[in-house]
């Protein structure tokens, strides 16, 4: 039987909610802050800014975590 619906489509939230990425995505957010801070990032310092509204690009939210102005977007996005 084939129901009639009004969507055009289903989108999933794969990172963290259907996939475990704590060992892949976030140790990359880790590492590579650890690279720019000259310091070992933890975990739970990763996911303290992960849980910040609109952080769920994993980009954005290493930068974030850098937080330093003098440091390009762009090299963090290249080292990652």
């Amino acid at each position: 039987m084939h129901m009639k619906t009004n969507y055009d489509g289903l989108l999933f939230d794969m990172d963290g909610v259907l996939v475990d990425v704590t060992n892949s995505y976030r140790v990359a957010i880790k590492n590579t802050a650890s690279y720019f801070l000259d310091r070992k990032v933890t975990i739970l310092e990763v996911n303290k800014v992960k849980e910040i509204v609109g952080m769920n690009n994993d980009w954005d939210a290493t930068y974030a975590l850098i937080n330093n102005k003098e440091i390009a977007y762009k090299k963090v996005k290249n080292i990652f």
